[in-house]
């Protein structure tokens, strides 16, 4: 006998056994449409139908033939929508712009390194034993599903008589169970900590008091700004938010929240989906309002969108001029286009308005940094550490300092040290910051303590140029070829080229990227952005491919399908995408757009 199957649809039903031949006529009815869950036999672990390329396979040819017209006497409900594909197309599709491609970059980056090194004694460099290695990509995991087998039931004829006070609790905590345990949605528990979360639409109400308490303490966990208290920060808005659906001022500061995460995201669609979900539901509480504006402004700037963040930014500011979170943003496009001074009078504005959050006094000190005014940013960094002493990111930046320019090698290092090993740092601040460390080290003849924290620095950003180059002058090409690197870095790696108009070389690293991490729907869309950018159209629909077969959630990857045959003037093929994709995300606003 084959072997038997059960499915479980995203909303938790399950139903089967089904042999293989079933489950096949199933997806070409329509009735799977790619997102569900498969379990081999009764005792299975559940994994997701893409996983299973005989069955994804068939998903994929619905697509492009459409569904079978068997699919006529099935409900509404049931029937995925059909995908007209004419025969005549070959390969063709487009890919539309992403969301995500540009991240705020927390870097302070002294350009020139100081000579000063004689005098520098490698017995007076202390590295802390409790260093911990380079920053990673913040991740989430699920555990897997599980069901309860309701067969094996006795017969109640041959069961004990028990108290019906009993029996009724037993079965509302068996209902509970239950439903916990078919719920697949992620939930702060499931979480590792730094993943952007998004707040379910109610789950308790919670009182006046309790709101306002739980407020104030997520204020003051974000005002502290670093990773581990923004994270903190996210967990009391997300349960606040699930208790008061209401509240936008509660959903801008989460928006902000999510703005300070993304530097240690994974950056992929679904940390994009949860930014743009609460982006609409700040919406429908307030069309036109500060709080919806600044979640709008973040999805913007997250995007690298500037151009058109610009003019709400702007608008805001005239309007109301209290508003400090409006003073960043406007600091942040400033920077972008280099004008540092005018930035930092932003700043510092907008520090008036709000000194408790440190951001405005460390990210002045950055700025400081790139337009060459080091010792007044060092004093700002130093400041900030009175503040707070475990402010990772100021003790990097002064670090840095002490090293690049003033050449207080010992303390230089001693600072980095202290503040990498609170695990806070972005992997780019991490990489040059390491790249710092390994240049004292190697200035003092200790190339095996270079090596090592030049390796880390490659690590944490394979797009560290400096690193690289570093790398291969102390270890060699086959030091460089032994290094394995995460699929997410090499994505960040493509995207810098993207920005810089190389799709060539951007498409070979989101290629290695989904090669490493076939579930990275992301980086195969990306890659056939960047091949439709070369005229590779044929190549691109095939990355395209990938891409919905990867991650059936990704939206962007049917908009990108529907988008190249509309241009193609296959409008049907087109409309029959569009269909399928709100099967999956029925309240999708860029789908009905």
């Amino acid at each position: 006998m084959g072997k038997m199957w059960r499915i479980k649809s995203k909303d938790g039903r399950i139903w089967g056994p089904l042999t293989q031949d079933e489950v096949i006529t199933h997806i070409r009815k329509g009735l799977l449409c790619g997102d569900e869950k498969l379990s081999e036999g009764e005792s299975g672990n559940w994994q997701p139908l893409s996983n299973y390329s005989d069955f994804y396979d068939e998903v994929l040819s619905v697509i492009e033939r459409g569904v079978s017209s068997e699919n006529e006497e099935l409900t509404d409900t049931d029937v995925i929508s059909k995908i007209e594909n004419p025969s005549t197309i070959d390969s063709q599709t487009d890919v539309v712009q992403l969301m995500g491609q540009s991240s705020e970059e927390e870097t302070t980056d002294v350009s020139k390194n100081s000579d000063r090194s004689e005098g520098v004694e490698n017995s007076n460099l202390k590295e802390p034993s409790s260093s911990k290695k380079p920053g990673r990509a913040l991740r989430v995991t699920v555990p897997q599903s599980q069901t309860i087998d309701l067969k094996k039931i006795e017969n109640p004829t041959t069961q004990k008589k028990k108290n019906p006070k009993i029996v009724f609790y037993f079965a509302i905590l068996i209902v509970l169970v239950i439903y916990l345990l078919l719920d697949d949605s992620p939930t702060l528990e499931d979480k590792e900590e730094g993943i952007l979360i998004a707040p379910k639409e109610f789950t308790s109400k919670l009182s006046k008091n309790k709101s306002e308490q739980k407020f104030a303490r997520a204020l003051q966990l974000f005002q502290r700004d670093t990773k581990n208290n923004y994270i903190r920060t996210q967990n009391e808005l997300v349960n606040l938010a699930e208790g008061d659906s209401k509240n936008a001022k509660v959903l801008a500061l989460l928006c902000l929240t999510y703005r300070e995460l993304w530097p240690y995201s994974s950056q992929t669609a679904e940390d994009i989906s949860v930014v743009s979900k609460v982006t609409q539901r700040v919406g429908q509480i307030e069309t036109m309002g500060t709080s919806s504006d600044t979640c709008r402004v973040v999805q913007h700037l997250l995007a690298g969108q500037f151009v058109v963040a610009t003019p709400v930014v702007n608008k805001v500011l005239q309007e109301s001029p209290e508003e400090p979170a409006f003073y960043d943003f406007k600091s942040e496009l400033m920077a972008e286009k280099k004008d540092y001074q005018t930035a930092i009078a932003y700043l510092k504005t907008g520090y008036n308005l709000w000194a408790s959050w440190l951001k405005f006094q460390r990210k002045e000190a950055q700025l400081r940094t790139l337009a060459g005014q080091f010792s007044e940013a060092s004093r700002i960094y130093r400041n900030v550490l009175k503040e707070y002493p475990k402010h990772a990111l100021s003790l990097v930046g002064l670090g840095h300092l002490e090293i690049s320019i003033f050449g207080n090698y010992q303390k230089g290092v001693e600072f980095i040290l202290e503040g990498l090993k609170m695990d806070d740092v972005p992997p780019k601040l991490d990489s040059t910051a390491r790249v710092a460390v390994a240049g004292v080290y190697l200035k003092t003849q200790n190339k095996g303590k270079a090596l090592k924290f030049v390796k880390e620095a490659y690590v944490s950003d394979p797009s560290n140029q400096k690193a690289k180059k570093l790398l291969v002058e102390i270890g060699g090409e086959d030091v460089l070829k032994d290094i394995q690197t995460s699929d997410s870095r090499l994505v960040a790696i493509g995207d810098q080229y993207f920005r810089n108009g190389n799709y060539l070389a951007a498409q070979a690293e989101y290629k290695a990227a989904y090669e490493i991490n076939k579930k990275n729907g992301l980086a195969a869309l990306k890659a056939g952005r960047c091949l439709w950018e070369l005229n590779q159209s044929k190549e691109a629909i095939e990355w395209v491919k990938k891409s919905v077969q990867s991650d059936p959630k990704l939206i962007e990857a049917y908009i990108t399908l529907a988008d190249y045959f509309s241009q193609r003037f296959y409008f049907e093929s087109a409309a029959g995408v569009l269909r399928r994709a709100l099967k999956i995300a029925p309240k999708n606003y860029i789908v009905f757009r």
